[in-house]
């Protein structure tokens, strides 16, 4: 299984919004910041799925619920009309989403970190 099919299965397999769950090819990854982008400049995509995927595996409750909070998996129609939603936002309510974005971006160093440090410290991959 592939890193993305492990997280969107981690992340319920399903669409947030419309439940849709037939083909995990159309069931997308979204940003509640809309800062994928942002993400992106800072780490790999691949780098992103497995801290999440280790996340899962070491039961680090606080960081669940941060990611799922941060991503929700959408359909790709849903994803598309969340991507239109956020475009038409004015200027204000961007930029407050964009500061939250950036807030979480430097969390999100933080919290990679946090949980290399506890894959180092946790011998032969015993989940804590």
């Amino acid at each position: 299984m592939s890193k993305r099919s492990k997280v969107i299965h981690l992340l319920g397999a399903k669409c947030a919004k419309c439940g849709y769950c037939e083909d995990i090819g159309c069931l997308d990854f979204h940003h509640v910041y809309n800062d994928g982008g942002l993400e992106r400049q800072k780490f790999f995509v691949s780098t992103i799925y497995q801290m999440i995927i280790d996340i899962y595996d070491l039961n680090l409750i606080n960081f669940i619920e941060v990611v799922n909070k941060r991503y929700h998996i959408l359909c790709v129609m849903c994803h598309r009309k969340e991507t239109q939603r956020y475009s038409k936002l004015p200027r204000k309510e961007k930029a407050e989403i964009e500061a939250k974005a950036y807030n979480y971006m430097y969390f999100l160093g933080e919290m990679y970190k946090q949980v290399q440090e506890i894959k180092i410290s946790t011998p032969f991959g015993i989940t804590i």
